[in-house]
């Protein structure tokens, strides 16, 4: 597959990188955007649509415990026991058929760095009909993580008909969403954040404080409440409409309410995540002029960038629920890190990450030669260790990735192998 990538071009994406003795990188992709991964103009979705040759992303069993570190929600090294998950979107665990996997081939993959400062979406071209035929990643644009909902009873009516799917995107659009200047709108803001969420208690200090919330758990969740202001609250509720018993059917949950004369609608956060997923399907679609009454859009499979904060069990699942059963998701460091070796199209504008790998790689043959005259038995050892770190608006990681097998002819790195993450959440990272 071609693709490109110019690392020192690439918007909101900085790299740094420290000569280390003998043969280690240390390289510095904290910035807002460097989840899509490296490139700039057609390939700036490379981070997620190639991250397939890169390791798949483990996940602890259970949020993150608290850790050292003042006003963080806890640390978030890989499990050794989690299972991965494909770097394919023929998932196992997905079940799908192989007619499933045939149609999803022909659709675009949606590649988004959902919990960025400002969100990114890209995408990777349908399977090519003709054997060798060239394709590559493009970037489409920046998406919000947030929409606004319009105040009318039309709109409380429609948004209730596409929680129950007996209404479409398309009727959301034109019934509901509004400008997120206008100031009578409900704003739905960062949903990712609050998924796989059981308790109030459990979201952050500062995710707590910036969202109106209501802890009282004596009453049913799956319900119209008539008591609330317009606008929307987040509360503890259960997925099957009960008081929550302090068990696996507790969720946070969101209460919003559109107009006076209607009742709040409880809506889980999974079902908020899939109403930007959708925006982002749509943004791909009319990139590459579709026409938006195709019934396949809703359909696109769709991979995210996850910081490694939201990496356990309950997160990935809600978050797999919300983009319906055909995602994947991938640690966002390797995605930067994986974008940022694709090749520059511009032979006059090299990339120049791989261009530094190149020399490390020559000053580790060098080294290697003077050993072989005192152990002429002594075999290559190609292995090179990245330290990637980076950062959202709600927190910072650093991951120490061993990359290995370089094809010389492109450029790429065969092996990704994540060796350990250090993680966590703050509201100034």
């Amino acid at each position: 597959r071609k693709a490109s990538s110019h690392l020192p071009r690439l918007p909101r994406f900085q790299s740094n990188f420290h000569f280390k003795s003998p043969f280690q990188i240390i390289m510095s992709l904290a910035t807002a955007g460097g989840g899509l991964g490296g490139g700039m103009g057609g390939a700036a979705g490379g981070g997620l649509t190639m991250a397939h040759q890169a390791s798949a992303m483990a996940r602890p069993t259970a949020p993150p415990q608290g850790s050292a570190i003042p006003d963080s929600a806890g640390m978030a090294p890989p499990s050794t026991s989690a299972a991965a998950l494909g770097a394919d979107l023929v998932d196992k665990q997905q079940q799908l058929s192989l007619q499933q996997v045939k149609d999803l081939s022909k659709m675009p993959l949606v590649a988004i760095d959902l919990y960025a400062s400002e969100p990114h979406v890209a995408a990777f071209p349908p399977k090519p009909t003709e054997l060798g035929e060239a394709v590559a990643p493009y970037l489409v644009g920046k998406m919000k993580d947030k929409v606004a909902l319009k105040t009318t009873e039309t709109s409380h009516k429609t948004f209730r008909k596409w929680l129950s799917q007996s209404k479409g995107y398309l009727d959301l659009k034109a019934d509901v969403l509004a400008k997120l200047d206008d100031e009578s709108a409900v704003v739905i803001e960062s949903p990712q954040r609050w998924l796989g969420l059981r308790r109030l208690d459990d979201a952050p200090e500062d995710l707590r404080t910036k969202f109106a919330h209501n802890d009282e758990s004596d009453s049913p969740a799956i319900a119209e409440e008539a008591t609330q202001e317009i606008g929307i609250i987040m509360a503890n509720g259960t997925l099957d409409g009960s008081v929550p018993q302090g068990d696996d059917f507790d969720r946070v949950v969101s209460k919003l309410k559109l107009h006076a004369s209607k009742k709040a609608l409880t809506i889980l956060p999974e079902e908020m995540t899939g109403l930007l997923i959708s925006i982002a399907q749509h943004h791909v679609a009319r990139a590459t002029k579709v026409d938006e009454d195709d019934e396949d859009i809703d359909s696109y499979p769709c991979a995210v960038a996850v910081p490694a904060v939201y990496c356990y069990d309950s997160s990935i699942e809600s978050l797999l629920e919300a983009m319906g059963g055909t995602g994947v998701v991938f640690q966002r460091s390797m995605c930067a890190l994986a974008g940022a070796l694709l090749p520059s199209p511009d032979e006059s504008k090299p990339n120049t990450l791989i261009e530094h790998l190149g020399k490390v790689m020559a000053a580790m043959h060098k080294e290697h030669q003077k050993n072989l005259v005192k152990n002429p038995d002594l075999v290559f050892e190609e292995d090179m260790l990245l330290l990637l770190t980076g950062v959202t608006n709600d927190c910072a990681e650093c991951t120490a990735v061993q990359i290995s097998a370089p094809r010389h002819q492109d450029g790429m790195w065969g092996n990704f192998k994540v060796l350990t993450n250090v993680s966590y959440r703050h509201e100034n990272p």
